[in-house]
Formats: structure tokens, C-alpha cells, sequence
């Protein structure tokens, strides 16, 4: 701030300034003082407007982003986090090589996994071990289509509760979307996987071994149901992480869309 700005504000008699400075100058400074405070006087007609004013309330890139462009970003964005899950997942060890989201042995056969090792058996176990993981694996990659299905009920309000929310939030809309709905549609094509690899033979095996030992009767696994749950608990798990990744970095991650709707 000038020496005749500070004048100015404080009330302070400008004869001095006047006569340091000059007229013009001083002419033309109180011409900006008026002006400032003149309703809109800080920007005349035609004059290129101010990047907040291009910008409206989403700031950084000069472009409002509408209801549209919200309901676009999200689908851009739980799009490519499906894609990018599905494919990490539906690799091999996409489940069996990552502690968080391999699918464990269910605990009931854990419990007697010391008894089948004392008959020879612990190979067998961790053969289905292996297997319950592969299953999940090759039937990874049947979500996506029922992923992005769900994207078509998303609606604006939704959208606006998802970007105002935490990091995770649309992970979390698209669960409780269609999380019951998911692992329905996931159970029978689990099942044909499990036979794929061999599960339910190995299964057969060990049960035939357990009905056999002491004290171990009636001993059955729904192994189907044991691997849909922990692969749909897996599949969000690394949505969840996908969609932090995007928020944080959305230009590197996605596109323009997402830079704008996520980067406020």
C-alpha cells in the first residue's frame, strides 16, 4: 500500500502527499480509491473477468462444473477404479499373493488343520487353500459387468453426498448399491470356478479323511459362500484404495473430468 493509500484510510489530511507526489498522481490514485469502492467498480465493462469469477465455486481450473459433470466424473472414476481392480485381482495372485485380501482357509477347517497334518493331509490343505484363491481369481473378472451395471441408478443428490465425503465414499454408495445384489450374481459363477481348479475334489478328499479321526463328525464347508464373501470383501477393499488414489491425484489417475469434479 502507498504512502497515499495509507493517507487515505486513516483519514490523514493528503496536503503533504499532494505536495510530494503531484497532482496527477494523486488525481489518478483517488480516481482507484472511488472506484474500489463503487458496487462492481473494480472491473469495468468488457474486461476480462477474474479467475474466481470463471471458476464460480470449483476454483483451480477456470471451469464450473455442473450436475453433469458430477454424475459423469463418478462413473469416469468408479469405471476406471473397476477396471484397474478387476485386472489386478483377476491375475494370477491377484488374491493368493496379498495378505489383505487373500481368502483364509474357513476357520472350521483351520481348527482341525493340526489333526489332518498328523494323517498326511496338510498338503491337501493347502492345495484348497491355493485353490479358494484361485476360484476368486478367475471369477474376478464376471464383476466388472455387475459393477457397471450399478452406475447407471447413481443420481445427482448421491453424486454431491459422494464428493463432499470422505475419501472412500463412493466405494462405499457403490456397497451399499450393490453389495447384496453382487454377491448373489458372483455365488454361481464361484461355484463353476471352484470346480474349474479342483476345490470341491480336494474338499472331497479331506472331508472322507476327517470323517475317519476321532471326535470329527458331520464336518461341512460352504465353500462357495465362504469364497464370494471374502472376494467381494476383497473387490472393495481395493476400490476403496483405487478411489483414494484418483481423489489425491486425479489428473495422473483419470482425465480433464476428473481434475475438475475431484480437485475443488
Amino acid at each position: 500500500m502507498t504512502e497515499l493509500m495509507k493517507s487515505l484510510l486513516q483519514g490523514v489530511r493528503v496536503v503533504p502527499v499532494f505536495r510530494r507526489y503531484g497532482a496527477a498522481f494523486c488525481v489518478v490514485a483517488l480516481s482507484g480509491a472511488l472506484m474500489a469502492c463503487v458496487p462492481g467498480g473494480t472491473q469495468t465493462q468488457g474486461a476480462e473477468p477474474t479467475a474466481q469469477s470463471a471458476s464460480g465455486s470449483n476454483g483451480g481450473n477456470g471451469q464450473a462444473v455442473t450436475a453433469d459433470d458430477m454424475e459423469d466424473g463418478l462413473r469416469e472414476a468408479l469405471s476406471l477404479a473397476t477396471q484397474r481392480v478387476v485386472a489386478q485381482l483377476g491375475a494370477t495372485d491377484g488374491f493368493y499373493a496379498h495378505d489383505d485380501v487373500r481368502i483364509p482357509l474357513p476357520a472350521r477347517l483351520q481348527s482341525v488343520r493340526e489333526q489332518l497334518a498328523r494323517v498326511g493331509q496338510e498338503g491337501r490343505v493347502d492345495a484348497l487353500h491355493e485353490q479358494l484363491n484361485r476360484a476368486a481369481e478367475r471369477a474376478a473378472p464376471e464383476a466388472e459387468a455387475l459393477f457397471l451395471d450399478a452406475l447407471r441408478d447413481m443420481t445427482v443428490s448421491d453424486a454431491r453426498a459422494i464428493l463432499s465425503g470422505p475419501e472412500d465414499s463412493a466405494t462405499r454408495y457403490f456397497r451399499e448399491a450393490t453389495g447384496d445384489d453382487l454377491e448373489a450374481a458372483m455365488a454361481p459363477i464361484v461355484e463353476d470356478r471352484l470346480d474349474q481348479v479342483g476345490a470341491f475334489s480336494t474338499w472331497g478328499q479331506l472331508q472322507e479323511r476327517l470323517e475317519a479321526l476321532p471326535l470329527v463328525s458331520g464336518f461341512s464347508l460352504d465353500l462357495t459362500d465362504h469364497v464370494v464373501h471374502h472376494a467381494v470383501d476383497g473387490l472393495f477393499l481395493r476400490m476403496a484404495e483405487e478411489e483414494a488414489a484418483i481423489r489425491a491425484n486425479p489428473a495422473q489417475r483419470g482425465s480433464e473430468l476428473l481434475e475438475r469434479v475431484f480437485r475443488r
